[in-house]
């Protein structure tokens, strides 16, 4: 990862979706959380399925969230037929969600 120098993290759903009854995910996915900001890499939680989870992570400092507490997947056809932007991590179109978007209601 060292010479990858990525701006983002992708945290697997296989740890979320067990954050808030694992005491090891929770330690595993607050390491992780940990070691990326060390490096300045920001955190994405995927498989953020409900208020519980989202906490969880907002409590360890997870800087983005993506999953069916935010929105549900839906058929590519509902799709702008435009290109994506380059940075998606901060598009909503692209189910990825700042915890500065979702805390203020935008």
């Amino acid at each position: 990862m060292l010479k990858l120098s990525p701006d983002y993290l992708k945290i697997d759903g296989s740890l979320i979706r067990n954050i808030a009854e694992s005491s090891e995910a929770y330690e595993a996915v607050q390491s992780i959380v940990t070691y990326a900001k060390n490096l300045r890499i920001k955190t994405v939680a995927e498989y953020v399925k409900n208020r519980t989870i989202y906490q969880q992570c907002m409590e360890i400092g997870i800087d983005y969230f993506q999953g069916f507490y935010f929105k549900k997947p839906f058929p590519a056809s509902l799709l702008d037929r435009e290109p994506l932007e380059k940075d998606p991590p901060v598009r909503r179109e692209n189910h990825y969600i700042k915890h500065s978007d979702y805390s203020s209601g935008r």
